[in-house]
């Protein structure tokens, strides 16, 4: 069911101010990307669905509402633009906010409590690191992306709720197989990224004794990069200069090497056409069997395209997430 709802409604268990039958209506959706909705309607609902109404459609997560950005009409027809109702954070300003050894949970909170006006939002997280965050003249949903930075996690949008967590994963054991509900699949490696050799630089320009941090695979041809990291790491803590340098130089090793073996192997993405049963959305476990071109892989959910009015799948995108999929990747290069 297609609702539409009033600029200003926060609760969607009613029918709101109308039911349509749209054309055509889909939900995008991106592990920490886009959550948008595609909306084509007739012109006779040119009077319920305005700029900046809600459009309430169902998502495997369950009822998502999307705030309309933009109305195009072509003919008798209208083409509706809606970005998840998240986005609202972003007419949210926080002025001048520190978060002061807090964990995510706190530091979101924090943030969430100083913004121009009274947020609407509810916060959650679990992750436990603590850290110190400013945001100086940022709106509530840059200060949640350099929160996603800092502690990493994956963003989960629920209506009104905002939630980072370490892991979105959840296995039912979903199989999708070639000749049985895989109708086609594309495999895209992208190298942009790929490092596997770093000179790490970190407070007032310190360096490490050896240089270079290496990666624990190496390629035919070099990936190199000078990186600077960023250290919380004060000086006052320390007795001597001497193992105050000690400390930098181990933070700065830890982080380097953490860098170069997240960043050695190319961002691997599947998309297929299917009509999986069972799928419940981003983070979702699946074995996918694809004789044709060697891919047997256990991997996760990290996008899709949901047709809302029909509520099935259009596409579903997955990738390089575990390490069984690095492993069918170095089985890939060695056929190179």
């Amino acid at each position: 069911m297609i609702k539409i709802f009033n600029s200003t409604d926060k609760k969607y268990n009613s029918n709101g101010d109308a039911v349509i039958i749209p054309l055509k209506c889909v939900v995008k959706n991106a592990d920490n990307g886009e959550f948008t909705l595609n909306m084509t309607c007739e012109t006779k609902y040119n009077e319920v669905v305005k700029d900046n109404y809600i459009i309430v459609v169902p998502t495997p997560q369950g009822e998502q509402a999307f705030r309309v950005r933009q109305i195009v009409k072509k003919g008798n027809r209208l083409e509706v633009t809606a970005f998840h109702v998240y986005y609202d954070s972003e007419n949210y300003i926080i002025k001048d906010s520190y978060a002061v050894n807090n964990n995510c949970y706190e530091a979101l909170v924090h943030f969430n409590l100083a913004t121009d006006v009274k947020s609407p939002f509810i916060i959650d997280s679990d992750l436990s690191q603590k850290l110190n965050v400013r945001c100086v003249r940022k709106s509530l949903k840059e200060c949640v992306e350099i929160s996603l930075e800092k502690w990493g996690g994956h963003l989960v949008r629920d209506n009104w709720s905002i939630s980072i967590y370490e892991s979105i994963a959840r296995d039912n054991g979903v199989n999708i197989e070639y000749r049985k509900n895989l109708r086609e699949m594309t495999a895209t490696y992208d190298w942009s990224d790929v490092v596997t050799k770093i000179l790490p630089v970190g407070t007032d320009g310190i360096m490490l004794d050896d240089t270079y941090v290496y990666s624990q695979i190496q390629y035919d041809v070099p990936f190199s990069k000078v990186v600077e990291f960023q250290q919380d790491i004060n000086e006052d803590d320390y007795p001597t200069e001497q193992e105050y340098i000690a400390a930098l130089k181990a933070d700065l090793y830890e982080q380097a090497k953490k860098y170069v073996n997240e960043y050695c192997y190319p961002r691997v993405n599947y998309s297929l056409k299917a009509s999986p049963e069972d799928i419940s959305g981003i983070g979702e476990v699946i074995r996918v069997r694809d004789t044709r071109i060697g891919v047997d892989l256990l991997t996760q959910v990290t996008g899709y395209e949901y047709d809302a009015f029909n509520e099935r799948y259009v596409t579903i995108d997955f990738g390089n997430f575990q390490n069984t999929v690095k492993y069918a990747l170095n089985n890939y290069l060695k056929r190179l």
